[in-house]
């Protein structure tokens, strides 16, 4: 299976380096770097897997992912561009696979695959939003988990195909949180994929009505954070 993953933040790595296995995958990657700088990052993901204070002090876990993973990378400095839009419609992708990623795609990009989908580390509907685990564990919830649902022009809003859940023990911090759902998308990938071989695939719409969407935590005010886990519209 063809497959072009969009990853920027580390709870992505695990769903990226799940798809890899057994695929033929494509990392996108936001930049531009220079061959000096693409060579200097290949030194340093060789050097990490021989030094620990190396790996400590090594920023960029995707792409150590990826390079650990033997995966392919696209660079591109956006992903709206003509040229990437181009380049990926010559991919003949079978599924594009969004975990962790900043932008908002557009339909050129979701109708560029036979399916596109996301992992969102909540049990959608609710804590749709970019900062899931930041307010999953600031309200107190006793339980969670990940989404794998479709991808749609809405924020997490596509319908649900996967769902696994775990308990938030009192003492859990943001990261924690972040580390459990990113350890369960391996079991979400299996299902995903074992579902699209065997042509199974079976989506249900999100309950709107039980929908919630939370914002980043430094953009809110005091009136904003009052009214955060108000039902989206």
């Amino acid at each position: 299976m063809r497959i072009v993953c969009f990853v920027e933040f580390g709870f992505g790595t695990v769903a990226l380096k799940a798809l890899a296995s057994g695929n033929d995958v494509t990392l996108v990657r936001l930049g531009a770097p220079t061959l000096f700088e693409r060579c200097k990052r290949r030194a340093k993901f060789s050097l990490c897997r021989l030094s620990a204070t190396v790996r400590e002090h090594t920023k960029d876990v995707v792409g150590q992912a990826a390079y650990e993973a033997g995966i392919r990378v696209k660079w591109t400095s956006s992903v709206d561009s003509p040229r990437f839009i181009s380049w990926l419609e010559s991919q003949q992708v079978d599924l594009i696979a969004v975990a962790g990623f900043s932008k908002i795609l557009k339909p050129s990009i979701i109708n560029a695959a036979q399916l596109a989908v996301n992992f969102h580390p909540s049990l959608l509907p609710a804590y749709r939003g970019p900062t899931p685990s930041y307010w999953i564990i600031k309200n107190g919830e006793r339980e969670s988990g990940v989404t794998c649902h479709i991808l749609e022009l809405g924020i997490d809003s596509g319908k649900i195909l996967f769902q696994e859940r775990f308990a938030i023990a009192p003492d859990m911090t943001e990261r924690e949180h972040e580390e459990n759902a990113a350890a369960l998308c391996v079991a979400l990938v299996r299902k995903l994929i074992l579902a699209i071989e065997a042509r199974t695939l079976f989506g249900v719409a999100q309950d709107e009505s039980r929908a919630s969407y939370y914002p980043f935590p430094e953009l809110l005010g005091s009136e904003a954070v009052s009214g955060a886990n108000k039902h989206c519209k």
